[in-house]
């Protein structure tokens, strides 16, 4: 997910400097637009900007989560003087053990997190809090699948106070 919002990114980067230019190649029906009127009347200018304000907006909380999500994906690769000093002693165990290495290359970066040893507990605190994130996403879409299911067309007398008691219910 992490590489696929990267790549996205860097997509938006490319359009808003293709719309800077004038070239709508990515955007079919702006292109057609712009053939029918005068380039002086198209606002590129208005939509690169924003664009551009609209990704920094949508992507500053990912940007702050950014470090802990490679630490994730690959604690073997961390620089260890860039990871905050709680993680810094139990990271260098970590990169040191050639065990939890193999371990590692041969389950992957989300399973591998049951593997971390009890021994080093905040590394495993990270690695929840880091992977609960997505959890709870899976848990809220479970959440509105329920409640679509139950409340149809067909059960239109279905009311608040019997949705919650399906929903508590269902859970």
């Amino acid at each position: 997910m992490h590489d696929a919002l990267k790549a996205f990114q860097v997509k938006l980067r490319l359009w808003e400097t293709r719309i800077h230019q004038c070239n709508l190649s990515h955007f079919s029906f702006c292109h057609a637009m712009l053939n029918q009127v005068n380039l002086i009347v198209f606002p590129n200018a208005h939509f690169a900007v924003k664009l551009s304000s609209e990704v920094a907006l949508r992507f500053s909380v990912f940007e702050a989560h950014e470090s802990n999500l490679e630490m994730l994906r690959n604690p073997f690769a961390i620089y260890v003087e860039t990871a905050p000093v709680n993680l810094q002693m139990e990271l260098i165990e970590l990169q040191c053990n050639g065990t939890l290495k193999a371990k590692y290359d041969t389950v992957g970066p989300v399973q591998f997190t049951r593997f971390i040893p009890d021994e080093m507990p905040q590394l495993r605190l990270h690695a929840g809090r880091t992977l609960s994130m997505f959890g709870s996403i899976y848990l809220c879409e479970q959440l509105f699948s329920v409640m679509k299911i139950n409340k149809t067309s067909h059960r239109s007398r279905l009311t608040d106070e019997h949705l919650q008691s399906i929903m508590r219910k269902s859970q």
